[in-house]
C-alpha cells in the first residue's frame, strides 16, 4: 500500500485486489473491505459496492447482502434499502421484492409489509395492492383478503369496501358479493343487508332488490320475503306492497296476490282486504271484483257476498246492486234474482192455481226485486215483478201478479189483473184471487162502451165461450186498463185435466 502511494482509499482496495489476484467478485470485495478496515457495516458494503464496480443497483444491492452476510432475510432486505438510499416506500418495497427474490405474490407483498413498517392494516393493504400491481378491483381485494388474513367473512367483505374505496353503497355491496363469492342470490342479499348495515327493513330490502338486479316486480318481492324474514302473510304483503312500489290500490293487491300465492279465490280476496285496508264494505267489494277477475257479473255479484259477509238476503242484494252498478231498475231486479238464487219462478205450481210457494220461491224472488227497486205503487211492484219473472204468456203474468201483490178480494185482485194484462187491445179476463182459483171469463174486443158478451146476446154473466157457467153477473163498460168484473162468488170448476 505505501509504494503504491496510490491515491484515496478506494483506489488502494482496487490495487490490493490486484495485488491479491483474487479469484471471484465476492473473495475481493471481502478483501477489499479488510483492507479499508472501515468503520461500520454500512460504509462497508458501501465501499464493496464501488469496489465491485457492478452495474445496477439491484446487482449492488444483492451484492451489499452477500457482502454483509447479515442473518435473516428481513435484516438483509433492510441493509439492501439503506445501501440503495432509494427515495419512496414504494420503491424500496419493489426493491425489496426483488432482492428477496420471494416465491409467490403473496409472500412478496407480506414481506414488503414487514419491510415498509406502514401503520395500520388498510395502509399495509394498500400498499400491498401499489406492489403488486395488481388489474381490477376485485382482485386487488381478494389479495387485500389474503393478506389481511381477517377472521370472518364480513370483516373481510367490510375490508374489502375501504380497500376499494368504492362510490356508492350499491356498488359496495356488488363489490362485496363478488369477493365473499357467496353461493345463492339469497345468501348474497343477506351478506349485502349485513355489509350495508341499513337501517329498517324497507331500506335493506330495496338494497338487496338493487344488488340482485332481479328482473320482474314478482321476483323482487319473494326475494325481499326471504330478507326481510317477516312473521306472517299480512306482513309479507305489506313489505311488498312498499317494495315494489306499485301504482295504484289494485295493482298493489294484485301483486299482494301472487306474493302470497293464495289457494282460492275468496282467500285471495280477503287477503286483498286486510292489505287494502280499505274502509267500508263498498270498496272492498269492488276491490274485489277488480281482483278476483270473475266472469260474469253473476259470479262477480256472488263473490262479493261471501267478502262482503253480509247478514240477510235483502242487504246481500243491495250491495250487489251498488257494486254493479246497473243501470236501470228491470236489470237490477233481475241481478237481484240470480244472486238470490230463485230456482224457476214458476215451478212446482198447480193446473190453474197460482204458484203454489213451494219453499217460498216465488214469493222470495219476487217480493226481494220489490225491495231491493224500491218501486212506488202496487201497480208498479206487479209490473215490475212480470217483468222480472219474464214469464211466458198473459195469463201466467197475471196469475204472478196476483200472487205477488197478495191482495186480500177477488174484486181488487181482478182490478189488479185487468191493469197488468192491459196494453194490446184484448183484456184476459181473469178471476185470480182468494176465493176463485180457476182462470174464467171470455176473450172479446175490447171496444170503449161495448159490454163484454159471448156473442150469442147473454151479456149478463161472464161466460168462458162454450156456454153460460153457473152465477150470474154483469161486464160493465169497459175501457182499457180501467176493466171492472164482478165475477160470481160460485163457480162450476172444469173438470181436471
Amino acid at each position: 500500500m505505501a509504494v503504491a502511494d496510490v491515491d484515496g482509499l478506494l483506489e488502494a482496495v482496487k490495487l490490493a485486489v490486484a495485488v491479491a489476484d483474487v479469484d471471484g467478485v465476492l473473495v475481493a470485495v471481502k478483501l477489499a473491505v479488510a483492507v479499508a478496515d472501515v468503520d461500520g457495516l454500512l460504509e462497508a458494503v458501501k465501499l464493496a459496492v464501488a469496489v465491485a464496480d457492478v452495474d445496477g443497483l439491484l446487482e449492488a444491492v444483492k451484492l451489499a447482502v452477500a457482502v454483509a452476510d447479515v442473518d435473516g432475510l428481513l435484516e438483509a432486505v433492510k441493509l439492501a434499502m439503506a445501501v440503495a438510499d432509494v427515495d419512496g416506500v414504494l420503491v424500496t418495497v419493489k426493491l425489496a421484492m426483488a432482492v428477496a427474490d420471494v416465491d409467490g405474490l403473496l409472500e412478496a407483498v407480506k414481506l414488503a409489509m414487514a419491510v415498509a413498517d406502514v401503520d395500520g392494516l388498510l395502509e399495509a393493504v394498500k400498499l400491498a395492492m401499489a406492489v403488486a400491481d395488481v388489474d381490477g378491483v376485485l382482485v386487488t381485494v381478494k389479495l387485500a383478503m389474503a393478506v389481511a388474513d381477517v377472521d370472518g367473512l364480513l370483516e373481510a367483505v367490510k375490508l374489502a369496501m375501504a380497500v376499494a374505496d368504492v362510490d356508492g353503497l350499491l356498488e359496495a355491496v356488488k363489490l362485496a358479493m363478488a369477493v365473499a363469492d357467496v353461493d345463492g342470490l339469497l345468501e348474497a342479499v343477506k351478506l349485502a343487508v349485513a355489509v350495508a348495515d341499513g337501517d329498517g327493513v324497507l331500506v335493506a330490502v330495496k338494497l338487496a332488490m338493487a344488488v340482485a338486479d332481479v328482473d320482474g316486480v314478482l321476483v323482487t318481492v319473494k326475494l325481499a320475503m326471504a330478507v326481510a324474514d317477516v312473521d306472517g302473510l299480512l306482513e309479507a304483503v305489506k313489505l311488498a306492497m312498499a317494495v315494489a312500489d306499485v301504482d295504484g290500490l289494485l295493482e298493489a293487491v294484485k301483486l299482494a296476490m301472487a306474493v302470497a300465492d293464495v289457494d282460492g279465490v275468496l282467500v285471495a280476496v280477503k287477503l286483498a282486504m286486510a292489505v287494502a285496508d280499505v274502509d267500508g264494505v263498498l270498496v272492498p267489494v269492488e276491490l274485489a271484483m277488480a281482483v278476483a277477475d270473475v266472469d260474469g257479473l253473476l259470479e262477480a255479484v256472488k263473490l262479493a257476498m261471501a267478502v262482503a259477509d253480509v247478514d240477510g238476503l235483502l242487504e246481500a242484494v243491495k250491495l250487489a246492486m251498488a257494486v254493479t252498478d246497473v243501470d236501470g231498475v228491470l236489470v237490477a231486479a233481475k241481478l237481484a234474482m240470480a244472486v238470490a238464487d230463485v230456482d224457476g219462478l214458476l215451478e212446482g205450481h198447480e193446473t190453474g192455481r197460482a204458484v203454489a210457494d213451494v219453499d217460498g220461491l216465488l214469493e222470495a224472488a219476487v217480493k226481494l226485486a220489490m225491495a231491493v227497486a224500491d218501486v212506488d205503487g202496487l201497480l208498479e211492484a206487479v209490473k215490475l215483478a212480470v217483468a222480472v219473472a219474464d214469464v211466458d204468456g198473459l195469463l201466467e203474468a197475471v196469475k204472478l201478479a196476483v200472487a205477488v201483490a197478495d191482495v186480500d178480494g177477488v174484486l181488487v185482485a181482478v182490478e189488479l189483473a185487468v191493469a197488468v194484462a192491459d196494453g194490446d187491445g184484448v183484456t184476459d179476463a181473469v178471476g185470480v184471487g182468494v176465493r176463485v182459483e180457476v182462470g174464467l171469463g171470455a176473450r172479446e174486443d175490447v171496444v170503449e162502451g161495448v159490454r163484454v158478451t159471448d156473442g150469442a146476446g147473454v151479456d149478463d154473466a161472464v161466460t168462458d165461450g162454450e156456454g153460460v157457467i153457473e152465477g150470474s153477473g154483469s161486464a160493465e163498460s169497459l175501457v182499457p186498463g180501467r176493466a171492472k168484473f164482478l165475477i160470481p162468488t160460485t163457480v162450476k170448476r172444469p173438470p181436471s185435466p
